[in-house]
């Protein structure tokens, strides 16, 4: 398996590379815009002001966020997409995601769409751990990810070069594991018209 310092680094440059196609490429996924509109209905009636997205590309989710009264902070390992997110106005950071520079208990909520399945398995409890440090207590957590069958390493056959590394969990694998982290609310498994996955929606909580 690739080490973790040559996985982030294919994921950079990667990253980088699509910045311009994620641009190009409108956001009309009826799937993700409905599990988006859930989450901030749960924002407001929670009154959480200040949302940590991870793993936030080019910015479109966190400036939905920011449109709708929140104060949306993301972070990218990408340069680029980071960059884009500024260019929108955004605070955001380059940054890891397995060490936050936030101090505990800073947010209220956290987002965080199909960018932590990029995390082998043996190190994405760490960064569970990681999220939960620098969430208020009851703060909410959407997690979505693709998911179904049990496996991990380098896509191969991916679009652009270098190809990225995937971690997939079953739903009973994923359930099991992340309530050893985080209370459960719900967990959504939502059909995306994939031969291989679906996606996997999980709203958590803080306790």
């Amino acid at each position: 398996m690739s080490t973790d310092k040559e996985i982030k680094a294919n994921l950079r440059k990667f990253y980088d590379q699509d910045a311009k196609r994620r641009i190009e490429k409108p956001n009309t996924e009826e799937w993700k815009i409905a599990h988006r509109a859930a989450f901030l209905k749960r924002c407001k009636e929670a009154s959480a002001g200040r949302i940590l997205e991870v793993g936030s590309g080019i910015g479109r989710d966190s400036l939905f966020l920011k449109q709708e009264g929140q104060h949306a902070f993301p972070i990218d390992l990408s340069v680029e997409m980071v960059t884009h997110c500024r260019s929108k106005g955004l605070p955001a950071c380059r940054m890891d995601s397995y060490h936050l520079a936030y101090k505990d208990n800073t947010f209220d909520a956290v987002w965080s769409l199909n960018t932590l399945l990029h995390v082998p398995k043996a190190n994405i409890k760490g960064v569970w751990q990681e999220i939960r440090r620098v969430m208020k207590p009851g703060a909410i957590f959407f997690l979505g990810v693709y998911g179904g069958p049990d496996s991990e390493g380098v896509w191969e056959e991916d679009w652009d070069q270098p190809p990225r590394f995937f971690s997939f969990f079953t739903d009973d694998e994923i359930l099991v594991r992340i309530q050893e982290v985080f209370h459960l609310l719900s967990f959504d498994p939502t059909d995306i018209s994939r031969p291989k996955h679906h996606f996997q929606a999980l709203t958590l909580q803080k306790i």
